[in-house]
């Protein structure tokens, strides 16, 4: 895998990119989260920047992870994949 920080701050600007559609910019966000995660970026060294390039994507992309209308699509894909289980 490439630099998890670059891969994260690439999948940021995916999310944040209005000209791709609405489930990849969420799949984008859902990604850079888990590499968020699994990398623990938001600690440790970056955490004592407040203005790192890093911390203001990463803000930029909660903030899009916990828009209304990302949580409503997010829910409906939930929704339909529980239907497929069931059959």
């Amino acid at each position: 895998m490439a630099d998890p920080l670059e891969k994260a701050l690439d999948l940021i600007e995916l999310a944040s990119d209005e000209s791709t559609s609405q489930q990849e910019r969420t799949s984008a966000a859902v990604k850079a989260v888990r590499i968020i995660r699994k990398y623990k970026l938001l600690s440790g060294p970056l955490a004592s920047f407040a203005n790192n390039e890093f911390v203001q994507a990463a803000k930029t992309l909660f903030g899009a992870v916990t828009d209304p209308k990302v949580v409503q699509s997010a829910k409906k894909v939930r929704d339909g994949v529980s239907r497929i289980r069931r059959r």
